[in-house]
């Protein structure tokens, strides 16, 4: 064989120069080389998804200027954002409920859910809960989680936040047949200004009666606005409101039912607020009819649950609609008796029912209210022991109601115990005394001011609105301008900055006695001058205490029936007993012996 050669040596390869560098495409080769492709255009983003899915506003002064082009591709655009956002909804609900669920009940390691991706916004902490640290001495297996309690609500929260973000619960609200006023503001004042379950409940469950329910909030909104007179706006409601009883009446199967007796208590509550005495009157008959054709409250009471404070809320708004126009009840009205109690207080915890203005029980607790002074509590207790003895007497006598006692026969016991209140009152101090220990109570000075008119109504056997007059003398000697009523609201606004509150729960009883008085003094003359807008020129500023005085007792009604069982039966018996007080006064308001008195809606000539 042959040795074996070396391999022969491989031809030297030449050296490949480098490649040239890129040149910028802004050099003058670049420009002059055709071949080459030009620079690429920068994309400009895509335009975010739009504010308001759905909607696309365009402003514009020229109809033309509607077919640019740029307003046509912003309209495509829009159209074809907003349909990805639907369909991406639509498919994407059930996958985020159930990769949910799976995360707390099956996966020992969750991961972020597949479909977080369709909603940016929603951070992973919020949908995946952290692993909890498991500890060594601890009893609990491994495969099972101990979440915390604030761990577990933490999904569901933002779950429903994320699903509640957008709604607006109040744009289903049923609206007028004439648009003149905002149904979300009178709905909002409504709950505000009642701040009861009975009165949000039922008008949830039928637009008429929630309709119905906004003439009261329009008229409390005019007396916070101190009109004399009720608005337009408060007038085109009510019109709706009796369009809507009409309406019930006029249908053979809901004419009696509950429905229209809500309607027509609602349109009452306003108009004792409005003053309209020719239309009180109308209502009250309609109402009495209707109550007798259920069969009298003793029927209508054990008709269903809700009739139960139906019943209530009728006797409540009839017995303040006939002390402000200084009128008795029908007989109807003054012989419905509600239970003391409600039948779900037990059987121990009842107490025998009292027929003193306020129980023993109450009257200890309010006397232990901060609002209550001692100077207070003692002007209180006088005018419960005189009255206890006013109405004691004349009913040991027998007088009833339709039999008044004649002012000419004196009788000596009754001038005692009306003589003894008249001293008690005339001796308190005034809490704008600077140098007297009530100084600034005006708590102390409503209630003065008040037991004023109800002194004098009692010892010159004369109705309210008169003794409101007999009293101005004792009372404001020096501003002979301003009205006893006037004064009684000014010093119930110094209370509190937000009167509305109706001094606490316990001190509201005082203020329902005081408001319902008070209405009822400001109401001189009410039978010889029925015309409101009439009253309201003469003087407009007793007309605005008066609506004043009305509104907030009849809030004080509700707010006071619905604080407990027990409230109901109290609020009507205190009512009662103002009118049976009322009762006994003579019928004929004729002037008293007196030299300054005047009627103040008398005109000057």
């Amino acid at each position: 064989m042959e040795a074996d050669q070396p391999p022969a040596p491989l031809p030297p390869v030449a050296a490949q120069p480098d490649p040239p560098a890129a040149r910028s495409s802004s050099s003058p080769d670049a420009e002059q080389n055709p071949a080459k492709k030009p620079p690429r255009k920068r994309k400009r983003k895509p335009r975010p998804p739009p504010s308001q899915p759905g909607l696309r506003w365009l402003n514009s002064t020229d109809p033309s200027q509607f077919r640019d082009d740029r307003v046509r591709k912003a309209v495509r655009s829009h159209v074809m954002y907003d349909h990805a956002a639907r369909k991406k909804s639509l498919t994407t609900v059930h996958q985020d409920q159930f990769t949910v669920v799976h995360l707390y009940k099956d996966s020992q390691n969750p991961k972020p859910p597949s479909s977080a991706h369709h909603h940016p916004n929603v951070p992973e902490k919020s949908l995946v809960p952290t692993q909890v640290p498991v500890d060594p001495g601890s009893t609990t297996v491994p495969g099972q989680h101990s979440w915390d309690k604030e761990d577990e609500n933490h999904l569901a929260l933002t779950l429903l936040d994320r699903l509640a973000s957008h709604l607006d619960p109040l744009g289903q609200l049923p609206g007028f047949a004439a648009p003149k006023q905002n149904v979300r503001e009178l709905q909002k004042f409504c709950v505000e200004y009642f701040a009861t379950t009975i009165y949000r409940v039922a008008p949830i469950e039928n637009s008429n009666i929630f309709l119905a329910g906004m003439c009261m909030a329009s008229s409390r909104l005019d007396v916070l606005r101190g009109l004399p007179r009720e608005s337009a706006i408060t007038a085109a409601v009510k019109l709706e409101a009796v369009r809507l009883l009409n309406q019930s009446l006029s249908d053979p199967q809901v004419q009696l039912n509950d429905e229209t007796i809500m309607i027509l208590t609602r349109l009452l509550h306003s108009e004792v607020i409005h003053g309209n005495f020719a239309v009180l009157e109308v209502h009250k008959q309609g109402m009495e009819r209707i109550v007798q054709l259920r069969g009298g409250f003793q029927r209508l009471f054990h008709d269903s649950p809700a009739a139960r404070w139906l019943c209530n809320a009728i006797v409540h708004v009839v017995y303040q609609a006939c002390i402000h126009t200084e009128q008795q009840p029908s007989q109807i009205f003054l012989d419905w008796v509600p239970p003391t109690y409600d039948l779900s207080v037990p059987p121990e915890e009842r107490e025998p029912a009292k027929p003193m203005y306020l129980p023993d029980r109450v009257w200890t607790f309010i006397v232990k209210d901060y609002r209550c002074s001692k100077y207070t509590a003692e002007l209180l207790h006088d005018l419960r022991e005189a009255t206890g003895l006013f109405l004691t007497h004349y009913s040991d006598k027998g007088a009833a109601a339709t039999n008044h006692p004649s002012p000419g026969k004196t009788d000596p016991k009754s001038l005692h115990v009306r003589s003894y209140l008249m001293q008690q009152i005339g001796s308190k101090p005034s809490a704008e005394d600077p140098d007297s220990p009530v100084f600034g109570d005006w708590y102390y000075e409503s209630v003065r001011i008040l037991s004023h008119i109800y002194a004098t109504s009692i010892y010159h056997m004369v109705p309210f609105s008169v003794a409101a007059i007999l009293a101005k003398e004792a009372l404001l000697p020096e501003r002979p301008s301003i009205s006893v009523p006037e004064r009684l609201k000014l010093a119930i606004e110094k209370t509190h900055p937000e009167p509305d509150l109706c001094w606490g729960p316990l001190m509201t009883r005082v203020l329902l006695w005081i408001t319902v008085v008070g209405g009822a003094a400001a109401n001189p003359f009410a039978s010889e001058v029925a015309d409101h807008d009439v009253r309201a020129e003469i003087n407009p500023g007793l007309e605005t205490a008066r609506r004043y005085l009305i509104s907030l007792g009849l809030r004080s009604t509700i707010v006071l029936a619905c604080q407990s069982p027990y409230s109901p039966a109290y609020v009507l018996e205190l009512l009662r007993r103002v009118i049976v007080v009322q009762g006994l006064f003579t019928t004929e308001k004729s002037a008293p012996e007196s030299t300054s008195w005047k009627a103040p809606y008398q005109r000057n000539t």
